[in-house]
């Protein structure tokens, strides 16, 4: 349904050009997820819960784009992804989501608050063995690409 995957498309496209100067963004066509891997090395996740339905979203990130998105962000270089700057990912999530739950909710959703994670690891898949479909959206940029992906079930 675009009109509740827009608000997160939207809402991705703001948080990185506003927080962390990525510049221009374009989100792709968004396509089921199959069993491919996708080469990314960090994600930051989190639960959707409503009502209506539950689910997740995660935005992931390649080390390369991630170093210089953070970078960006905490307005210092990083050398490498570790504990003390993984959180970055969460907290990109988190802005995109508290963004898309205002949208969201004004439209009659019902988002409940939610609380971010970061997964690390080279092809790393956020949902494993899911029976529910996984949307995938990729987007591209000036400093490279990055994926959203959103999995949702009705209740």
């Amino acid at each position: 349904d675009v009109d509740f995957i827009n608000p997160f498309i939207d809402s991705s496209i703001k948080t990185l050009n506003g927080l962390c100067g990525v510049k221009d963004i374009e989100a792709q066509k968004p396509y089921l997820l199959g069993e491919e891997a996708l080469e990314v090395d960090i994600s930051g996740a989190l639960a959707i819960k409503s009502p209506y339905f539950s689910g997740s979203i995660a935005i992931t990130f390649h080390n390369d784009v991630y170093k210089v998105i953070i970078s960006k962000m905490l307005e210092e270089n990083i050398g490498e992804v570790d504990l003390d700057n993984q959180d970055g990912a969460a907290e990109i999530i988190n802005i995109i989501f508290g963004q898309t739950k205002a949208i969201l909710n004004q439209r009659g959703y019902s988002l409940d608050r939610a609380i971010p994670s970061v997964m690390r690891g080279r092809n790393h898949k956020i949902y494993q063995n899911s029976k529910i479909p996984v949307l995938l959206v990729p987007f591209r940029s000036d400093l490279g690409k990055f994926w959203m992906q959103i999995c949702v079930k009705a209740i």
